[in-house]
């Protein structure tokens, strides 16, 4: 019951930590797919209560449900220091090669960061406005 509980108070820790993180962001770009996050949030909590169907369950259930929730809420975009997803920052000067693609009538942002390449999402019609606000923040670069 001690590790069920020490397992909820992280996974709320997490969130309530992107949460505040997540009010970093300036200009508010897609991340991507935020119902993914919640369904998979879901099922890990639907495995929970189904494998043992108690209280203890059914509170691990909800707080799983609750966390997909709000995580999928987090908020992604550019920040004064830098490019953020989904509550997790991306400092511009560990950043390399930002590209700006517009594919399916939309602007996709790519940037790599310790050598993973990271995707924001944005109507094409914004595209001047995203290469403005990443330059301003980024020192011009």
């Amino acid at each position: 019951m001690f590790l069920v509980i020490l397992i909820n108070a992280i996974i709320w820790g997490a969130v309530i930590f992107f949460l505040f993180e997540g009010k970093k962001v300036r200009y508010e770009m897609s991340g991507g797919n935020g119902k993914i996050i919640m369904i998979l949030f879901f099922l890990l909590g639907l495995i929970q209560y189904i494998a043992h169907a108690d209280f203890i369950s059914m509170l691990t259930f909800i707080s799983l449900v609750l966390s997909g929730i709000v995580y999928s809420l987090v908020p992604s975009g550019i920040c004064k220091e830098g490019l953020m997803i989904i509550g997790r920052l991306y400092p511009y000067g560990k950043i390399s090669n930002i590209e700006y693609v517009i594919e399916h009538e939309r602007l996709e942002v790519s940037f790599v960061y310790k050598h993973r390449t990271y995707f924001l999402f944005k109507e094409k019609e914004y595209e001047d406005e995203v290469r403005r606000e990443i330059k301003k923040y980024q020192g011009g670069k």
